[in-house]
């Protein structure tokens, strides 16, 4: 085998072993104040811009499951509507938010529409 040959197939073998980050961004995993996060978003009744953002274990970091919400709102409307415009009904700036069950809700609609 050539040298060329080697140094490709191992090139192509590190990028294999790499493939481990996606496996991460695959399950929805977001560190935020030192905290890894798995916030899900899911559609508000009958219209797709709206939308809730539920954040479990809010307890260990109230700040990181803010930015980690804010965050999947943004991700949301990005892929939902090609834009990271959003309106907040229950932001992640709000004060007074509550946490039940150590999990912090969040709503709002994708705007620009």
């Amino acid at each position: 085998m050539r040298p060329s040959h080697i140094t490709g197939l191992a090139l192509i073998a590190a990028l294999l072993a790499g493939c481990g980050v996606t496996d991460r961004m695959r399950a929805n995993q977001v560190a935020f104040d030192g905290v890894e996060f798995r916030p899900r978003s899911e559609q508000a009744g009958d219209e797709r811009e709206a939308f809730t953002i539920t954040v479990p274990r809010a307890g260990q970091s109230l700040e990181g499951a803010r930015l980690a919400g804010a965050h999947e709102a943004t991700r949301y409307c990005i892929e939902n509507y090609g834009r990271s415009d959003l309106e907040w009904e229950v932001g992640p700036e709000d004060e007074g938010l509550v946490v039940e069950n150590d999990t912090l809700t969040l709503q709002g609609r994708c705007d620009g529409w």
